[in-house]
């Protein structure tokens, strides 16, 4: 279904949860964590980010991206959703934790990081635009599928490489281009996390290289739980479905119990 340019999948009933994907990829990338859910008993809205899938774009900033996030929260009416972001969609997320704090219940922080972009990942970032589309970039896509993604996982899932690979092809350059300028340019989310006051999880798999950025965030974040994904990288919950969900929904039934 689209709304204003974003497209979405509702499924479900029970308490909402918004899940938000990672680059390159679009809302498919939580298929398996969504049957989980609504199998669980909880309604699981599935939103393709501006430029990705089926959403209209290009994303115009990691900010602007959130305000058409909220604006569709709000015509579905989602009563205190949990929120979702893996990556990219986890600075998404905390841009929503940002312009409407009230909004949610929860939060489920994935394989991301509350931190701007250091000067040099910027400059790979902007370098990465200057390549889409050229012969090049087949290079950038190796590295990112070497450096993100657990041997171990794929091992035990050869067609993960291929999923990655896929995404790049689908997203395109122009949607990779204005992606990755608007991750490079997002801001610091580190000065909001004293602040939150909602229960919060943070998944990341045990090889991502963003790990420490969970550890990070755990600290300034009072009562946040911390969850290392084991044989996972950086896109955990396709890595490990079966650790993520088991993790995913523990926190969701305790933390709704609780409410």
């Amino acid at each position: 279904m689209n709304r204003k340019g974003l497209f979405y999948k509702d499924d479900g009933k029970g308490h909402p949860v918004l899940f938000l994907h990672a680059f390159p990829l679009d809302l498919t990338m939580w298929d398996n964590t969504v049957d989980a859910c609504v199998t669980a008993g909880y309604r699981a809205v599935r939103i393709d980010l501006p430029g990705f899938g089926n959403s209209r774009g290009p994303m115009v900033s990691i900010a602007a991206a959130a305000e058409e996030v909220a604006a569709l929260v709000r015509a579905l009416v989602l009563e205190k959703p949990f929120v979702c972001g893996l990556s990219m969609g986890g600075y998404v997320a905390f841009e929503l934790l940002r312009i409407v704090p009230g909004l949610f219940s929860g939060a489920i922080l994935c394989d991301t990081n509350a931190a701007a972009d250091s000067p040099g990942k910027r400059a790979d970032r902007l370098a990465t635009i200057e390549m889409a589309g050229t012969d090049q970039f087949a290079d950038f896509v190796d590295g990112f599928v070497e450096t993100l993604l657990s041997p171990r996982a794929i091992a035990g899932n050869p067609e993960l490489p291929f999923i990655i690979r896929t995404g790049f092809e689908r997203a395109g350059p122009k949607a990779i281009s204005a992606a990755q300028r608007a991750m490079a340019n997002r801001r610091s989310s580190e000065d909001i996390l004293p602040g939150i006051r909602i229960p919060v999880l943070l998944m990341f798999g045990e090889d991502d290289p963003m790990k420490d950025a969970g550890a990070d965030i755990q600290n300034a974040v009072e009562g946040a739980e911390f969850r290392l994904v084991q044989n996972a990288g950086h896109f955990s919950n396709l890595e490990n479905p079966a650790d993520f969900n088991q993790a995913f929904l523990d926190f969701l039934n305790r933390v709704t119990i609780d409410e």
